[in-house]
C-alpha cells in the first residue's frame, strides 16, 4: 500500500509573522521523492490562508495521511502542540511527527503531549526517510539514529544522526510542491523588496560561533554547497519559475570568503539579472571592501548585520564577540557601495543595565544603518542563555 505523507507548516497569529517558502519541508519532500518515489506526499502551509488546523479538516480527511510531519520553531510551540492534539483526536491512526528547532532543543517538553508520536531531531532528511521506511513496515518506535519518543512512558532518545557532509548530494528543495505565486504578496523578511517574484535560498548549514542565544540544529561545523550547485538551483528558478530575487538565509554565508566570493562572481557572470538580499545577517566583521564590491556586482541591494549589543562587556557575555568599531566601518563601507543596511539589536540580556541599553541605541543612531530592529531577548529552551538565567 502506498504511504501517504502530509508535511505541515502551522500558522502563528503574531503581527511579525512571515510567510515564506518553507525550505525545510521542501527539502524533506525532495529527498522523500528521490528515495521513496512510491510515496504520496503533500505540503500544507497554513500561513497562506491563516486559520486554525480545524479549518483544514476536510482537506486532510480527503488525503488520509499515514504520517503528518510538522515543522516547529520554538516560538510556535503552543500552536504546534494544539495542532498535534487536534490531528490525533480526529485522525487517531496517523503518526504525528515533529521536527525543527523546537523539538530538537526541547525534546522532553515536545513529547509531554501524548498526541506527539515521534521527534526527528536536528538535520532531518535522512532520518525522516529511514523513519518512513520503518513505519511502512509497521515498526512504530524504531531504533534508527536521530529520533526521540516515549517508550513505556519514559523518554527515549536514539543515537545522534551524523550531519550530512556533502550537501551537494541532496536534491534541490521541492519547488513544485508549493504554489510559489501564493507567497509573493505575503509578508517576507522585509517590508520592501526589489522584485515581487522571489525565492529563499540556503547555500550552507551550521554556524561555528558560540552565541549563547542560538539554537544548534545544524551543529557547529560549517558545511556549504558548492558555488556551482547553488548557481544551478538559481538558474532553474530563474528560467523555469521566473524568479528574479533571491533572499539568502544562511547563518554565516561569508564564513568561507573565497567560496562566497566565487558564488557571487558566478552569479554576476551568469548572464542572469538577480537582485540579492541577505535578511538573516552576514557576519559583519568578516566583510571588507573587496567582498562588498563582489556583492554589489552580483546584484545585492540589501544586507542585515546582527550586532545585538553595543557594549564590549555584553559582547563577551553572549559570546557574539563582534568587533564594534570595525563593524561600524563595515556599515559605512556597505553604504558607500549603495547597499541598504539593516541592523539587528536585542535588549534584555542578563545583567544588562539601562546605560548599556542606551549605548546600543546610540550606536545604532550614530551608524550609517538605514534601518534598525530592536528585539527582546528570548531564552529559548536548549540554548545556553536558558541555562544561564536559571543560575
Amino acid at each position: 500500500m502506498t504511504q501517504r505523507v502530509l508535511l505541515l507548516k502551522t500558522w502563528t497569529d503574531i503581527d511579525s509573522a512571515m510567510v515564506v517558502p518553507p525550505l525545510g519541508l521542501m527539502s524533506l519532500s525532495a529527498y522523500v521523492k528521490q528515495q521513496l518515489p512510491h510515496t504520496q506526499i503533500r505540503l500544507l502551509d497554513l500561513g497562506l490562508k491563516p486559520a486554525p488546523i480545524s479549518a483544514y479538516r476536510e482537506q486532510i480527511a480527503d488525503f488520509q495521511p499515514d504520517v503528518v510531519g510538522i515543522t516547529a520553531m520554538s516560538f510556535e510551540a503552543t500552536t504546534v502542540q494544539e495542532t498535534a492534539t487536534y490531528l490525533k483526536r480526529h485522525f487517531p491512526t496517523t503518526q504525528v511527527v515533529l521536527g525543527g528547532p523546537y523539538p530538537s532543543s526541547d525534546p522532553e517538553g515536545a513529547l509531554a503531549n501524548p498526541a506527539v508520536d515521534l521527534l526527528v531531531l536536528s538535520e532531518g532528511e535522512i532520518t525522516f526517510v529511514e523513519l518512513l521506511r520503518q513505519l511502512e513496515q509497521g515498526v512504530h518506535r524504531p531504533e534508527i539514529a536521530g529520533l526521540a519518543y516515549l517508550r513505556d512512558g519514559q523518554f527515549h532518545r536514539t543515537p545522534a544522526r551524523p550531519y550530512i557532509q556533502d550537501l551537494d548530494t541532496l536534491p534541490f528543495p521541492d519547488w513544485d510542491i508549493i504554489d510559489l505565486e501564493a507567497y509573493y504578496d505575503k509578508p517576507r523578511f522585509h517590508f520592501f523588496y526589489a522584485h515581487r517574484r522571489y525565492a529563499t535560498l540556503l547555500t550552507s548549514r551550521a554556524c561555528p560561533y558560540a552565541c549563547i542565544y542560538c539554537h544548534q540544529i545544524f551543529g557547529k561545523k560549517f558545511r556549504a554547497r558548492s558555488p556551482e550547485n547553488v548557481l544551478a538551483e538559481m538558474r532553474m528558478l530563474y528560467e523555469s519559475k521566473g524568479i528574479r530575487e533571491a533572499q539568502i538565509l544562511d547563518d554565516t554565508f561569508n564564513l568561507q570568503r573565497a567560496r562566497a566570493g566565487r558564488l557571487l562572481d558566478l552569479i554576476a557572470d551568469s548572464g542572469m539579472k538577480w537582485a540579492l538580499s541577505f535578511p538573516n545577517g552576514l557576519r559583519g566583521d568578516l566583510v571588507d571592501d573587496g567582498f562588498l564590491a563582489k556583492m554589489k556586482r552580483a546584484g545585492t541591494y540589501k544586507v542585515a548585520y546582527a550586532i545585538e549589543t553595543a557594549t564590549p562587556r555584553l559582547q563577551t557575555l553572549i559570546r557574539k564577540n563582534v568587533d564594534l568599531p570595525k563593524l561600524a566601518d563595515v556599515i559605512r563601507m556597505t553604504d558607500r557601495h549603495g547597499i541598504i543596511t539593516h541592523g539587528f539589536f536585542m535588549f534584555g540580556f542578563p545583567t544588562e543595565t539601562l546605560a548599556e541599553v542606551r549605548a546600543t541605541v546610540d550606536y545604532a543612531l550614530a551608524s550609517r544603518l538605514h534601518f534598525a530592529g530592536f528585539y527582546f531577548v528570548n531564552p529559548y529552551e536548549g540554548t545556553e542563555l536558558a541555562a544561564l538565567i536559571r543560575q
